[in-house]
């Protein structure tokens, strides 16, 4: 039988996988943009596919060729979950992507591009003081966006904040750094990722990151 996967993360990993779970497995083709994959797997046992999709775990979104975003909005439509997002270095991005899918006005309230920190304050009740003591990229000033951007008409907030390059990097912070909040009932989550490429590279990847992250975090709180 022929079958789709759609995975999210290390390619590398990805084909770690292939190899170990089926090595004499040779008939298959992996399409790779901004950590999201689409892996075709001809005539492949079902024996063998439901070893590898066990292996592959929570990185498989998808068993058919649905987008990361197509699968987000279908959850938030099962769960009747309405989502904003607030965006610094994606710029929008993430928005848009969920904007592209039929059906969105059914569960996408708004969404914000505070890029500034003047806009964090004003527009999300960032605290100064943190944005002070920790910067506008830092898993503190995520949050305080996350919190933010949800409302009485959104349960489900997204944030991003980080530094897309080519300038602006340093040391401790240094260009592709991205942290991601995602808040659902006043509970959020920040995870910190480092994501390597041009400056749109980096902006793609770190959108489809926090879809990902969306979906994730979603799918485990709610089953």
């Amino acid at each position: 039988m022929n079958k789709i996967i759609k995975y999210f993360g290390d390619p590398d990993e990805l084909i770690h996988w292939l190899e170990e779970c089926i090595p004499a497995y040779k008939d298959y083709t992996i399409e790779t943009k901004n950590l999201d994959s689409k892996v075709t797997l001809n005539n492949i046992e079902m024996r063998e596919f439901n070893k590898l999709i066990y292996m592959l775990g929570d990185n498989v979104y998808a068993e058919d060729d649905a987008s990361l975003e197509e699968i987000l909005v279908e959850f938030l439509l099962e769960n009747n979950l309405k989502i904003s997002t607030a965006e610094s270095c994606t710029g929008g991005m993430v928005a848009s992507k969920i904007i592209n899918v039929s059906g969105a006005s059914e569960v996408f309230y708004e969404g914000m591009v505070t890029y500034s920190n003047e806009a964090k304050i004003e527009r999300l009740n960032v605290n100064e003081e943190i944005l002070d003591k920790y910067g506008a990229v830092s898993k503190e000033v995520a949050e305080e966006m996350a919190y933010g951007i949800v409302s009485e008409n959104a349960n489900v907030g997204i944030a991003t904040t980080g530094i897309a390059g080519p300038g602006g990097g340093s040391e401790n912070k240094p260009v592709g750094l991205v942290y991601i909040s995602v808040i659902y009932q006043a509970d959020p989550v920040v995870n910190r990722f480092i994501f390597e490429g041009t400056r749109n590279e980096i902006r793609e990847s770190a959108s489809n990151m926090a879809l990902f992250c969306a979906y994730s975090y979603l799918r485990e709180k709610l089953g």
